[in-house]
């Protein structure tokens, strides 16, 4: 007994110091990053009274936002109590791995893979996929499953399909059984969303509006072929062994449909390398070469941050959102230029930046309908909503951003709002930083 006591006590041991890591790693390394101030953003306006899809336009299915708003809300909605979310999340994933296979060396990729990227829906996501593949193995009760089935879903639209395995039941009655444990919580955010006067532009954001997400963001290049080699080399490893965790995996994949892109596909890389990697067998020189292969690109990424950082310091500002997490004195200068702007403008100011989360959080300001102006983040048809809302502004100053990456094809500026901007209305200022202010009269 005293060396089960004794085991207990390291592995939980092991499992904080994994949780702390975690969070080192997201308020430091990945604190610059602006889908943690999105993901942070949405959670804090929900705290703050706000209702999603309502008062402030997001694209995502609301779990994830109310997750990490109940865990704010308890807590404290400073920046850190984002990261302690994610870092519990992360670290919930770490352990159904282990519990899945405790041998694999894609335990070890996995866990650098979650470092290198950033909480979120995507974590919530993930955290789902693997509590799937452990209940299934463990065989427990079809509501249960069901129920995990729902909570997927309503943490990220494409999750309906992690369906599909329940599909290949024999049973119907457990098809069913699942079934009716999935709509509970589906019923449960369509009645908080039509109670709440949302459930419209909760359609035409999350459902209506993919249609402009995928068109402006989708990628046609060396990261979607690779995706479909890892899709082809899941139906195939499916076919030959009928193991439904590899049927999940496959499923999982549709992560990084339509954008294709760098970090998405790599989300949809952990559940491959973890069904890729056979326990039973010796690893093979294949295995470990990409697992060196992975982990050099973490490391070369994670000096990559810090050398194009100046001089780094933990903001120990108590009134600060950002208190207790990582800030460098460029990002400082950008944002203080865009805040005095703000307060010392006489005309009332708009950002329309992928970076205005990040600047209002830090400066207290309310958000408005022009904060994340992103392709297809605006439901159907959104940019043409985007420029009839600027022809309503009467008088202003709006600041527009990232004027010139019209050609990075990973960045989800909308260049036809900006265009519309630049051609009917008057340049005043440039505040560097490819930011420049137009003043909107109408």
């Amino acid at each position: 007994m005293k060396s089960i006591s004794t085991h207990k006590i390291k592995t939980i041991l092991v499992y904080v110091l994994i949780f702390f890591l975690f969070l080192i790693c997201f308020a430091t390394i990945n604190n610059f990053i602006t889908d943690n101030y999105w993901n942070y953003g949405f959670g804090y306006n929900i705290v703050k009274g706000m209702v999603p899809y309502r008062d402030f336009n997001v694209i995502l299915f609301p779990l994830s936002l109310f997750l990490s708003a109940g865990f704010m809300q308890i807590l404290g909605t400073k920046l850190i109590m984002y990261y302690i979310y994610s870092s519990l999340i992360a670290t919930l994933i770490v352990y159904l791995v282990c519990s899945l296979d405790k041998k694999n060396i894609a335990l070890i990729i996995i866990f650098f893979m979650i470092l290198y990227e950033t909480g979120g829906y995507n974590y919530l996501s993930l955290l789902f996929l693997f509590l799937l593949i452990y209940l299934e193995e463990k065989k427990k009760n079809d509501f249960l499953i069901g129920l995990i089935l729902g909570l997927a879903f309503v943490t990220n639209q494409k999750m309906i399909l992690l369906f599909i395995p329940t599909l290949f039941l024999k049973d119907f009655s457990r098809i069913m059984a699942r079934f009716k444990a999935f709509i509970i919580p589906v019923q449960i955010m369509l009645l908080y969303l039509f109670v709440n006067g949302a459930l419209y532009k909760f359609i035409d954001y999350t459902i209506l509006g993919l249609f402009d997400f995928g068109d402006k963001n989708s990628h046609f290049d060396f990261i979607f072929l690779f995706e479909m080699l890892i899709i082809l080399y899941l139906i195939f490893k499916y076919l030959k062994s009928k193991d439904k965790k590899v049927l999940y995996c496959l499923c999982f994949q549709v992560i990084a449909i339509p954008i294709f892109d760098p970090y998405h596909v790599s989300v949809g890389l952990i559940p491959f390398i973890f069904c890729a990697c056979d326990v039973k067998k010796k690893s093979s020189l294949l295995v470990n070469s990409i697992f060196f292969i992975l982990l050099y690109f973490v490391i070369i990424g994670r000096v990559y941050t810090f050398s194009h950082d100046d001089i780094l310091s933990i903001d120990l500002d108590s009134k600060s959102n950002y208190f207790l997490t990582l800030k460098s004195q460029k990002v400082e200068r950008y944002s203080s230029t865009f805040l005095n702007y703000y307060y010392n403008s006489p005309y009332k100011v708009y950002f329309l930046s992928g970076d205005a989360y990040y600047f209002k959080l830090r400066g207290g300001i309310p958000i408005d309908q022009f904060d994340l102006v992103s392709n297809g983040n605006n439901g159907y048809n959104g940019t043409k909503k985007v420029e009839e809302e600027i022809k309503k502004v009467k008088e202003a100053a709006m600041i527009v951003c990232a004027i010139s990456s019209e050609y990075d094809k990973y960045n989800q500026t909308n260049h036809q709002v900006i265009k519309f901007i630049q051609n009917n209305y008057e340049l005043i200022d440039d505040l560097g930083y490819d930011c420049k202010v137009y003043k909107i009269v109408n």
